[in-house]
């Protein structure tokens, strides 16, 4: 496959995957109290939204929602937000703007809070940048937020008011929960823990939303593959030659390591994945003189190259249903030689060690289930060694269809 024909493919399959819409089942609650089924186009939102795009049946038009109309809204399996009209703290965080005073500044602000637990306790969160909040409600009480604040006690400390261990402690009157509220880390594990302990001390029914969007961030594969690869000469002084050492098919091998990161619908990932890529050794007749006699030639030798590859870099997923997926990935190459010698046949010529560059690498693939996948990746020219010789520099180029099995 040609770099053009990459390229293409590449943008194709892009401009598709990036105009995918998934719309999702799920329902709103109007102003009204009446319940609509619809479809919700599910961008699991970083920060909390303002409004949301739906669709009442899967072939009709898309419509916009926003907090003037919604009450709440849900998407099956997924996240559940509800509306309120409550008071914030927007006290700055930043440490060069951070405030000095340890009390709030509360504004009363109409917000979709996203719903975390729900029980005779309940736990919402509210994320804008890099403000978190978090916000507790008991039986059918007013929602009000857990204070934390950090603040500029002096012009060289920094404070931090905990009034939210004293909410909990008021509102968690159950077994020991009380005490456990003062080693409380204003985190959302640290709060769903104890709610939930609370509900269950309480035997309260709970709706758990946080555990059921979440996943399991980490991803271990085993990527065997086929790697093809040739060997060009480039910015030689050398006479007339074919610059190219044939093409060659080995074998590769390599571990994959992911992390997907936890907002847009997981498809944001972070990957490395070591590789081992068995040796290629080549050989060229090449013309190095010519003279009025004729022309003088050696043979220059790629002998045993082999190396360790470490991608690193970002994926991009575009779902396609429930079960499969495609992935676009994009790395830098960090080259480690194993082994493999450069030279000629007349040493004087060129006899030198190998030392590959880094290099970019792109590739497509499709993933079924988690579990299996295949890759076609392209390498851009990795520069073997650079010189000063007459042979100017060796380019490695390769292209993989890489094979995958995700243990866990």
């Amino acid at each position: 496959m040609n770099k053009q024909t990459l390229t293409m493919l590449i943008l194709l399959i892009s401009a598709y995957s990036f105009g995918q819409i998934s719309f999702e089942k799920g329902y709103y609650i109007n102003d009204s109290g009446a319940k609509i089924d619809c479809y919700i186009k599910n961008m699991d939102w970083k920060n909390n939204p303002t409004e949301f795009q739906y669709k009442l049946s899967k072939n009709s038009e898309k419509q916009t929602a926003t907090m003037n109309t919604v009450k709440s809204f849900e998407i099956f399996n997924g996240p559940k937000y509800e509306r309120f009209f409550l008071a914030i703290d927007t006290s700055k965080q930043d440490l060069d703007d951070m405030d000095t005073a340890e009390l709030p500044k509360y504004e009363n602000k109409e917000l979709f809070l996203k719903v975390l637990l729900e029980g005779k306790v309940s736990l919402y969160s509210y994320v804008n940048g890099n403000m978190r909040k978090y916000f507790i409600q008991k039986d059918d009480g007013k929602v009000k937020q857990l204070v934390y604040k950090k603040y500029m006690a002096t012009n060289s400390r920094i404070a931090e008011n905990t009034t939210y261990k004293k909410q909990l402690w008021d509102m968690l009157k159950c077994g020991n929960l009380t005490k456990k509220a003062k080693t409380v880390s204003y985190t959302k594990n640290s709060l769903l823990k104890i709610i939930k302990a609370y509900n269950n001390c309480e035997n309260s029914k709970i709706v758990n939303y946080d555990e059921r969007t979440k996943i399991d961030p980490w991803n271990i594969s085993v990527k065997p593959g086929i790697n093809f690869s040739h060997v060009e000469i480039k910015n030689s002084n050398l006479v007339e030659f074919d610059p190219s050492f044939g093409n060659q098919t080995n074998f590769q091998l390599g571990v994959e390591f992911e992390y997907i990161f936890g907002f847009n619908r997981n498809k944001w990932s972070i990957v490395a994945e070591p590789t081992y890529v068995s040796s290629f050794s080549a050989d060229q007749e090449v013309v190095y003189l010519e003279t009025s006699s004729g022309q003088l030639s050696t043979k220059a030798v790629i002998e045993n190259y082999s190396n360790i590859e470490i991608p690193l870099g970002f994926r991009y997923y575009s779902f396609l249903s429930n079960s499969s997926k495609l992935f676009f990935n994009a790395f830098f190459m960090l080259n480690i030689k194993l082994d493999g010698a450069l030279y000629a046949e007349r040493r004087e010529l060129l006899d030198d060690e190998l030392e590959p560059k880094g290099n970019l690498a792109f590739g497509i693939g499709y993933k079924y289930k988690d579990t299996y996948s295949i890759e076609f990746r392209y390498r851009a020219p990795r520069q073997l060694y650079q010189t000063n010789s007459i042979f100017g520099t060796f380019d490695y180029n390769s292209f993989a269809i890489i094979f995958g099995y995700t243990l866990f």
